[in-house]
């Protein structure tokens, strides 16, 4: 005994159309291990640079040497420090304050932070372009000087 295989009901040509015509959604493109940029604020971390006299405080990347260390102008002594960027963090600012993306597929375009998700670790940002990303890690995303 054949037994037929049962017929598939044949979709409408709109169907078909939107299956040709349905764009893939755009792949995030892959985080790279630099992240450092010309004009955010960064925070200094470790407690060792100047023994300490810059622990937790805050500068402004004034100029990126290599892909991973740059000159920082600190905010209280105006010093400027080389620094790598193992040393540094990025500043997630108020809602509302203009931000720079560092990593992912906007990187280094500019926008402003609409709110921060604390238990995710993450903020949203619409940038200047009028394009909204809606989940974007903390440390993706730095404080515009």
């Amino acid at each position: 005994d054949e037994e037929a295989a049962p017929a598939k009901k044949p979709g409408s040509m709109l169907d078909a159309l939107m299956r040709e015509t349905a764009a893939p959604p755009p792949a995030p493109a892959a985080k790279l291990e630099n992240w450092l940029h010309d004009g955010i604020v960064v925070k200094c971390v470790n407690k060792s640079v100047a023994d300490g006299a810059y622990y937790k405080k805050k500068g402004v990347v004034s100029r990126v040497v290599d892909d991973f260390a740059a000159v920082v102008r600190m905010h209280d002594s105006s010093d400027e420090l080389q620094l790598d960027q193992d040393d540094l963090e990025t500043v997630i600012p108020a809602a509302g304050r203009r931000v720079r993306v560092l990593n992912g597929r906007s990187r280094g375009a500019f926008g402003r932070l609409l709110n921060i998700d604390i238990d995710a670790f993450a903020v949203s940002v619409e940038l200047d372009s009028g394009e909204l990303l809606p989940k974007v890690d903390y440390e993706d995303v730095s404080r515009a000087a």
